[in-house]
């Protein structure tokens, strides 16, 4: 069913990425739970490739000094800044394997998640699924909200003395 004569044989090579992220949560038959990021925070990652498994190693971990003067200091008891958060969260019976993608903005998204779950009784789709807002470290303190946020409530939050 392809068409030569349609074929487009003058695309160009697409642009490489900066980074990428995958995310992944599978339960077992037994309850048991694995929640997996898979950074790569450079195009190619850790420049490492699992051998005869074709991927490349993750290297979101390359906010981590060897510097031991340096607040991201590979040491005990510092807490190094990164993105790699699969996380998991339980109540009861219930528990939840979970993880957002976004570089900077995960700890925010997590929050967000876990508040629609927890305090809003949202189901796990609907929780992902809600508008986000995040602050941006480009812009300082200003805040950043998805446009998918009715324009009645960003006024009324502008109202109350938050800039959005």
């Amino acid at each position: 069913m392809i068409d030569p004569a349609k074929a487009n044989c003058t695309v160009a090579p697409g642009a490489l990425h900066v980074s990428d992220t995958t995310y992944l949560s599978v339960v077992d038959r037994d309850g048991n739970i694995l929640s997996f990021i898979q950074s790569n925070s450079g195009g190619f990652g850790s420049y490492v490739t699992a051998k005869g498994m074709g991927f490349l190693l993750q290297n979101r971990g390359n906010y981590f000094s060897l510097d031991p003067r340096s607040p991201n200091a590979l040491a005990g008891r510092k807490r190094p800044f990164h993105t790699i958060i699969p996380a998991f969260m339980e109540k009861g019976d219930q528990h939840i394997g979970f993880g957002i993608m976004g570089g900077l903005n995960q700890p925010l998204a997590h929050a967000q998640f876990v508040s629609n779950v927890a305090d809003y009784h949202m189901n796990i789709q609907a929780a992902l699924e809600e508008a986000r807002f995040t602050v941006n470290a480009k812009l300082g303190c200003n805040i950043v909200i998805e446009s998918r946020v009715p324009s009645a409530a960003l006024d009324e939050a502008d109202q109350d003395g938050a800039s959005a």
